[in-house]
């Protein structure tokens, strides 16, 4: 009886082991393929990045071109939301130009 006991304790103990291992490798493998992805990612960004910038910078000012306009024909409602707007743009071509500059670092 106690040699079945032992048996079995050690026939579950090395299958509960063998999945383990197997569940271990299998969630790795799933964060790798994300970490993979993610970095993918990211370099398309870093790629796009002057280019976004310079865009963006465009864009903010245009805005501020609008927000004159806007100011000029007395329609302060619309001025206010082209100056937020082109601050905005300002914000995210700044957050461009740091997360660039970080990742030269």
């Amino acid at each position: 009886m106690k040699d079945g006991w032992a048996d079995g304790y050690d026939d579950g103990h090395t299958n509960g082991y063998i999945e383990g291992i197997e569940e271990g490798e299998s969630s790795s493998a799933t964060a790798l393929e994300k970490a993979t992805r993610r970095c993918e990612r990211l370099e398309l960004i870093l790629i796009r990045e002057p280019q976004d910038r310079q865009i963006l910078t465009a864009i903010a000012g245009k805005l501020k071109l609008a927000a004159d306009f806007f100011q000029a024909i007395k329609s302060e409602g619309h001025a206010t939301q082209a100056l937020i707007l082109r601050d905005h743009a300002l914000s995210m071509a700044a957050e461009l130009d740091s997360f660039y500059q970080e990742d030269a670092a």
